[in-house]
């Protein structure tokens, strides 16, 4: 009975071993989709405001450009 006692908590060792390791995996993966995805998230802030930045300068130059005209 003993010795089927032991072999029961190797093997329940080997089961958590096994389960903690999956889970410290997907764990990983999680933090590596989360870096990325706020990466991503921040590239596209930066490109919006670039872009934002380019229709100002576009609409003030064509507020200059529309002053300076003869009448």
């Amino acid at each position: 009975m003993n010795l089927r006692l032991w072999r029961s908590m190797e093997d329940l060792k080997a089961k958590r071993e096994d389960l903690q390791s999956r889970v410290t995996r997907e764990e990983e993966r999680g933090r590596q989709k989360l870096a990325t995805t706020e990466e991503v998230e921040e590239l596209k802030s930066k490109e919006f405001g670039e872009v934002c930045g380019q229709a100002q300068t576009s609409t003030e130059t064509a507020v200059i450009e529309e002053i300076q005209l003869p009448r």
